[in-house]
């Protein structure tokens, strides 16, 4: 299957009156613990769909356990899982306490089978337009359609895939 992706302007460099087109990933689908235990199954799996999902969902809890107590996670190919914090600045380590800490972000560095060079090899990509042109095209389909079966228009519009991600245009 191939990665769908749009086209977008952005300014380059930011701020500037420069803009060059770039590709953007669209997302067709999310996939809750459930159903990404149920495709590992279905790989031929000699275990069973709700034992995956048990597996998957310790490890969900598991690697907050140990990520909040400073551990790092090394998931061989797959990849690393560590914190980092923010915080605000002091202008003195005796003026900083942990009070000045705002937030924890997990971080994640790719294992080898993850490198964008492994991925590229086995990528193919397919241009889909962004969410408003997918449903400009679907509207004109429609439009299209009931012209010839006589049907009554309709304002019905998206994207073509009910599953994809809205926050990637």
């Amino acid at each position: 299957m191939a990665i769908n992706y749009s086209k977008v302007a952005r300014q380059t460099p930011v701020g500037s009156d420069t803009y060059k087109v770039f590709a953007q990933a669209q997302t067709t689908a999310i996939w809750d613990l459930n159903t990404f235990a149920g495709h590992i199954h279905d790989h031929n799996s000699t275990l069973s769909k709700g034992l995956i999902l048990h597996i998957l969902t310790d490890m969900v809890s598991c690697m907050k356990e140990k990520l909040l107590d400073g551990t790092k996670i090394k998931l061989d190919d797959f990849g690393s899982f560590w914190i980092s914090l923010q915080s605000n600045g002091q202008e003195s380590a005796d003026n900083f306490t942990a009070s000045d800490i705002t937030g924890i972000r997990v971080r994640y560095t790719v294992g080898s089978d993850m490198t964008s060079a492994k991925l590229m090899k086995d990528a193919s990509f397919e241009f889909v337009g962004t969410r408003e042109q997918q449903a400009e095209i679907k509207a004109q389909r429609n439009a299209d359609l009931n012209a010839l079966t006589g049907g009554e228009s309709s304002s019905e519009s998206g994207s073509g895939n009910d599953n994809q991600d809205q926050g990637d245009d």
